[in-house]
């Protein structure tokens, strides 16, 4: 830009005018969700020497990013990361720190896909006939320098009452990789039948952070009651209706396994 100019520490200063390079921010409103043609073209051609590419995302809202065309060995979204950030990125990018942090949105494959919702109503459409319905990255999604293997979720019950649901749920997550792991196991909640509301596709309930040496195994264990089980009713109030639910564990909203749990009107637990 002709308004830049540089510090004798190399540090672009860039004077006052329309924020014209910025895609997201306060007043900045845009329609399209991709990155500038300018950023697409830099990173192509960065791309085409041949050197591997990892792309940064300082964003205060998600990109719609290309599918397997995408010249980029990895992209680590830093949204807005504060004063510290960049030592963060760089310990994340040097393999100093496991990646830890998990996408709090869905991200789009496009802005014509709008909305992306994890947990919107389960209307079992059958999707685009141009594209997947599905989102490029799902809600939850986030990778490490380890891999992980999840087991089966356990109830401590498989039948709750009401007016007092109370039970546990566990999964065990082995570490199959060379580096320690630090996993963010997500709980996720569907309903399958009953209920007075439209069902949600499935909705985040709980997580919980595992440290897991390598070639060792670690168990999340999640206290399920009321707060966990309930649903918004007809009258807009919470609570928890009879009917089947699955309880689903995984690393992401799109790759997790389920048990049911059916919800009495009776107030005992059966086993």
């Amino acid at each position: 830009s002709p308004d830049t100019v540089f510090d004798a520490n190399g540090a672009a200063i860039t004077g006052t005018g329309t924020p014209s390079g910025m895609t997201c921010g306060e007043g900045v409103d845009l329609a399209e969700l991709a990155l500038p043609p300018g950023q697409r073209a830099l990173l192509a051609a960065v791309s085409a020497t041949g050197t591997p590419v990892v792309v940064v995302l300082v964003q205060g809202r998600p990109h719609a990013l290309p599918g397997t065309d995408t010249p980029a060995a990895a992209v680590l979204s830093a949204w807005y990361p504060g004063p510290r950030g960049g030592r963060a990125v760089a310990e994340v990018l040097f393999g100093d720190a496991e990646p830890r942090g998990r996408l709090p949105v869905s991200v789009p494959r496009s802005a014509a896909q709008l909305p992306v919702c994890y947990n919107g109503k389960d209307h079992r459409y059958r999707g685009y006939v141009d594209q997947s319905a599905g989102p490029r990255h799902a809600f939850g999604h986030g990778l490490s320098y380890t891999s992980v293997e999840y087991g089966a979720p356990r109830l401590s019950h498989s039948r709750v009452g009401a007016n007092a649901p109370r039970l546990t749920c566990r999964v065990a997550v082995r570490n199959t990789g060379s580096r320690q792991a630090e996993e963010t196991v997500q709980l996720y909640v569907r309903r399958l039948s009953g209920g007075s509301s439209w069902p949600r596709v499935r909705e985040l309930r709980g997580f919980a952070r595992l440290g897991i040496a390598p070639g060792a195994e670690a168990e999340a264990v999640f206290e399920v009651g009321a707060d966990t089980l309930a649903s918004v009713g007809r009258d807009l109030r919470l609570a928890v209706e009879p009917g089947v639910v699955e309880l689903e564990t995984g690393p992401a909203s799109d790759r997790t396994r389920g048990v049911r749990l059916e919800i009495t009107d009776s107030e005992s637990n059966a086993t």
